[in-house]
């Protein structure tokens, strides 16, 4: 009776493991070949020093399920979006692959981490063009970097695990284009033309 009641327990057990929700994550993260806004030159990179490496980050999507626009502040992340790690080109690289154009990081997301992860979290990963001004921060390079790329969304789906984001470039502006500033320079001023004259009737 009692073996057929460990048998029970451990076919219950195996049934519903997929559905238990982990207190921690294990994942290697990265990507390799990434590229800056000319979409051909490879990230700078460095094996040792963030102030050299172009900065790089790991976000957590959140309720909102969707890549937000960045911000002009230390983590650069709006909306539901959250900063779970950062790092730098070079960064975990092999003299064979880097430093340029290449990062991973292999770390353990848990309640003593900056961001505890969990199995079916959805995440992707941000690199700009530029090292970070303060790295320990995780400050952004938002007065120094031209352009950023963000990866696509991914799902982890066990731990330990391994979430590659690829290759990608940073085609992203970090401040609108000339051709956006003259566009609301030109509605602007057809606004306070318009308002001139009919001020003069």
């Amino acid at each position: 009776m009692l073996t057929t009641m460990k048998y029970l327990l451990v076919a219950i057990l195996l049934s519903i493991s997929p559905y238990l929700a982990y207190s921690a994550v294990d994942l290697q993260w990265g990507g390799s070949m990434l590229r800056n806004s000319d979409e051909s030159t490879e990230l700078t990179g460095d094996f040792a020093d963030s102030s050299i490496g172009f900065f790089v980050q790991l976000i957590f999507v959140g309720a909102d399920d969707q890549i937000n626009p960045i911000t002009n502040s230390t983590d650069g992340v709006t909306g539901t979006n959250t900063v779970v790690d950062w790092t730098f080109i070079g960064n975990g690289s092999t003299i064979f692959n880097g430093p340029d154009g290449d990062v991973a990081v292999n770390e353990t997301y848990d309640s003593g981490s900056n961001f505890e992860l969990n199995v079916n979290d959805k995440v992707f990963m941000r690199v700009w063009n530029a090292a970070s001004p303060d790295f320990a921060t995780g400050t952004i390079p938002f007065a120094t970097a031209t352009h950023y790329g963000d990866s696509a969304i991914l799902t982890i789906d066990t731990t330990p695990g391994t979430t590659n984001f690829g290759s990608f470039s940073t085609t992203l502006a970090v401040i609108p284009e000339p051709s956006t500033f003259m566009s609301v320079l030109i509605a602007g001023g057809t606004v306070l033309f318009a308002m001139r004259r009919r001020f003069r009737k």
